[in-house]
């Protein structure tokens, strides 16, 4: 069986023939059937590329839903853990405890390094704070400039082709 790439070239090579059709070295018949016998399997061939384009792109979307889901699982159950843990920690030192062994566990409560909170960016003096600067380009712009005609050095057009799948 032969490939998109082969039938798509012999397609193309045969269809180049057509003016050569003269009755004695290509007969509209021979050409004909020929390329009947190229057309069926390309349309095949595409066809069934065009059906994993469309079940791929449907898993794409399956999935993109599916990892929002999770996401949101994710964030909740860490949420959870965030707050079991100072729950933990608040009733063991409410109880004075400052070591639990349990069955599985060995809880103590201690101290980390404490977090930083910041209130307000506007109050902070200017020492405490850092800028980031980040640059990018404006492809709109760059494109209505190529557009037009303009050079825009380190920019180019690049054709963009693609196929409908309906």
């Amino acid at each position: 069986m032969s490939s998109l790439y082969e039938l798509s070239d012999a397609y193309k090579c045969l269809r180049d023939m057509e003016e050569e059709i003269d009755g004695e070295t290509l007969t509209e018949e021979t050409y004909l059937n020929t390329l009947e016998s190229i057309e069926e399997p390309l349309k095949d061939k595409a066809n069934n590329i065009a059906k994993l384009i469309k079940k791929l792109t449907s898993d794409v979307e399956d999935k993109k839903e599916k990892i929002a889901a999770w996401q949101g699982s994710k964030k909740t159950d860490e949420n959870k853990v965030a707050w079991l843990k100072r729950y933990l920690t608040q009733e063991l030192d409410h109880a004075g405890i400052k070591k639990l062994e349990t069955g599985d566990f060995i809880l103590s409560p201690r101290n980390y390094k404490a977090a930083t909170v910041v209130e307000s960016l506007d109050l902070l003096p200017d020492e405490f704070k850092s800028t980031k600067v980040e640059v990018t380009p404006d492809k709109n712009e760059i494109y209505t400039a190529l557009k037009a005609g303009n050079e825009v050095p380190g920019a180019h057009l690049e054709p963009n082709r693609g196929t409908t799948i309906k």
